[in-house]
């Protein structure tokens, strides 16, 4: 069951699409450079969403490594594979331990 039909995990088109536009992202970095407003950070910019260090990471970090185990896990049913091979495991879970 895709979280978005075709968007989670990606279909084909849509991941073409996506590293398609992903050439285009140093173009924002330049942009960065030559602006004067590029907000990082808690303390940038006074907000009521600004959140402490460590539950800001959290939040930050946690939709990339559940986003990770859910295609792992969903995914090879889709293409009809048992399972995934062991080193994409492992990197997985070297990717996940630091967060957990």
């Amino acid at each position: 069951m895709a979280i978005v039909e075709s968007w989670v995990p990606p279909s084909r088109e849509h991941w073409e699409l996506l590293t398609w536009l992903w050439q285009f992202f140093p173009l924002v970095t330049i942009a960065q450079w030559l602006l004067d407003f590029y907000p990082q950070g808690k303390t940038s910019i006074d907000s009521r969403f600004n959140i402490p260090g460590k539950i800001a990471w959290a939040t930050m970090e946690a939709p990339g490594f559940m986003l990770l185990l859910y295609i792992m896990y969903s995914l090879p049913k889709q293409i009809g594979l048992d399972s995934l091979p062991a080193v994409n495991w492992l990197m997985a879970a070297l990717f996940v331990s630091p967060i957990l």
